[in-house]
């Protein structure tokens, strides 16, 4: 009896480690949609067309990189074959179009911000809070579901045209 409690208990546990796994996995495969989607809805400055859209990672989630590298295998930004590039530091950024920012990283946020800002690149970050601190997209969690927060005048700070279609799905906006 003892052995089948043990057992059972066992399997309760990896079933429920399972399925936050797998829920962390769902979550980090929206995210990516969801980023790659943000690149659709925003309008660059005309000398950001002319070369690859580099998708620039900030992050310790390898499940992100590997997803939107996975992604960048068949998509295209409009006409522009998608970069997936990874960094470590404000200076590694060079000629982004977007830079995710993740939950781990937000503690540096200023400073990215500040190259973002003067190179016209699209900040994307996750947490709440974060688009007072000079995000234009902010990846949160709400009532049970994938969210996000836009700030218009964040976006046009950094040279860039965000579409009301992408406001429309926004959580809230700040205009």
């Amino acid at each position: 009896m003892r052995k089948k409690l043990y057992i059972l208990l066992a399997t309760l546990g990896f079933l429920t480690y399972s399925s936050d796994i797998f829920a962390q996995d769902a979550n980090t495969k929206i995210k990516a949609i969801f980023i790659y989607n943000f690149a659709k809805y925003v309008e660059w400055p005309p000398q950001k067309a002319n070369s690859d859209f580099v998708i620039t990672l900030v992050t310790s989630n390898t499940g992100l990189i590997k997803e939107l590298e996975k992604m960048a295998l068949t998509c295209k930004v409009g006409s522009q074959k998608i970069v997936i590039k990874v960094c470590t530091k404000p200076s590694e950024i060079g000629t982004s179009n977007l830079l995710f920012l993740g939950n781990d990283k937000v503690s540096q946020i200023a400073e990215y911000n500040t190259k973002c800002l003067a190179n016209n690149i699209l900040l994307v970050t996750e947490g709440t809070g974060l688009i007072k601190k000079g995000a234009i997209l902010s990846f949160v969690y709400a009532d049970n579901k994938q969210q996000f927060e836009l700030s218009k005048i964040n976006a046009k700070k950094a040279g860039l045209y965000v579409s009301n279609n992408l406001a429309n799905m926004a959580k809230t906006v700040e205009q």
